[in-house]
């Protein structure tokens, strides 16, 4: 009887304490993206975009993006989708770690209109930057889409938010470095 006794409370005192990390987990979870919705609303008014997101590798995938946060009109429709590591302007930036600026006027550059068909949202103009942690680490990439003014973005709307792609650099790595945050 004394060891049933023993053994349940070393049981609930073992569930007592993941409970506690995994509610620690949810906390710094919430800091992160607390941390990431003010620096993305940061950038969007400073060039006047009206969505974005952060897009990672997806982790299960070598072949795939997938949607970290979105902000905007079609942003709990993509947020759930995959994008495609080839042919999509996500993609093309992720992988060659330039900048890329897209209007309806740059036929040359790609654009994956399956998002915008499947959300109903219309991305005209996008400003997609990869974000280097240290200035090398690929951790993902910001998409700023649609400029209010309805005139595509440019190189000097670029430089304004090149400060605050940093600091989301360093909070993407720190939420992408332990796999149970994306979990969460």
């Amino acid at each position: 009887e004394k060891t049933k006794v023993v053994k349940l409370e070393a049981a609930l005192e073992q569930q007592k304490r993941s409970n506690e990390l995994l509610h620690q987990g949810l906390l710094e979870m919430q800091q992160h993206k607390e941390q990431l919705d003010t620096l993305l609303a940061d950038a969007r008014s400073q060039i006047r975009a009206v969505a974005d997101s952060i897009i990672i590798r997806n982790p299960y995938s070598d072949q795939a993006l997938v949607f970290l946060i979105a902000h905007g009109p079609a942003a709990q429709s993509v947020v759930k989708m995959q994008i495609d590591l080839h042919g999509s302007q996500a993609g093309e930036v992720y992988l060659s770690r330039q900048t890329s600026i897209y209007s309806p006027s740059m036929m040359n550059k790609a654009h994956e209109k399956r998002l915008d068909t499947k959300s109903g949202f219309q991305s005209n103009n996008i400003l997609t930057k990869p974000l280097l942690k240290f200035g090398s680490e690929l951790v993902g990439v910001v998409q700023f889409l649609n400029e209010d003014r309805n005139t595509p973005f440019t190189v000097e709307d670029e430089k304004k938010i090149e400060p605050i792609c940093v600091k989301l650099a360093l909070a993407v790595s720190n939420i992408i470095a332990d796999p149970t945050n994306l979990v969460h």
